[in-house]
């Protein structure tokens, strides 16, 4: 599991574990605003809870307005391999989102055997990463 500053953008998270061919398995932490028009709520809604890598079962696709002017968007990703990647670089586009950088940004990578802790270790040099955890999981 890897902590990122709260300041990295998903295009960085993508292009870093992109470049060590390790597969992310889960994202949290990102929020997004968008400026289309509160009125588009809902159809905002429909397009995140469309996208099969988008963890809708958990309860984590959260679609509001604040204060009748901005809608605002939390949700955590599964499965982000480079089509996932590409489709949501074009929603995010698409629906107008910007980053809300206060989040904690978390990732969940797959690892090959024997070597989480080699990985935790080189990861914790990168600058975006706050810090590296092995956590060992059974799939």
């Amino acid at each position: 599991m890897v902590n990122m500053r709260n300041t990295t953008p998903i295009e960085s998270v993508f292009a870093l574990f992109d470049s060590t061919n390790l597969e992310i398995k889960k994202i949290s932490g990102y929020g997004y605003t968008s400026s289309l028009s509160v009125d588009s709520t809902g159809a905002v809604g429909n397009y995140l809870r469309s996208r099969s890598y988008i963890d809708s079962t958990s309860g984590v696709v959260m679609v509001n307005s604040i204060g009748g002017y901005q809608i605002n968007v939390v949700c955590n990703f599964s499965g982000m391999n480079l089509s996932n990647q590409q489709d949501w670089l074009t929603l995010k586009s698409k629906l107008m989102f910007t980053d809300d950088r206060h989040q904690n940004k978390i990732i969940t990578l797959k690892v090959p055997d024997g070597l989480e802790q080699f990985w935790a270790t080189k990861l914790t040099t990168n600058p975006l990463v706050i810090q590296a955890n092995v956590i060992m999981i059974s799939l």
